[in-house]
């Protein structure tokens, strides 16, 4: 607990004499976990979450194919 404490200090210290330098990481740190946040919650809301449907297990997806080699012109409910 000793050591953890003179760390801390020692860290205080340091962003006392480089204040510049301290507020750039804490922004750099800010931006970093709220990107982070962001991706992930849009990665939930548009991947994971289940669809808002009484019976998901229900839904169908067409599929048309012209020919051979064309694309896949599939539609999908909304």
């Amino acid at each position: 607990m000793d050591e953890f404490l003179f760390d801390l200090r020692y860290g205080v210290r340091q962003m006392r004499m480089h204040p510049v330098f301290a507020s750039i990481v804490v922004i750099t740190l800010a931006v970093g976990v709220g990107a982070n946040a962001a991706v992930f919650s849009l990665a939930y809301a548009l991947l994971l979450r289940e669809l808002p449907v009484r019976a998901p297990e229900e839904l169908v997806r067409y599929r048309f194919v012209a020919d051979r080699g064309t694309p896949d012109l599939g539609l999908a409910p909304t």
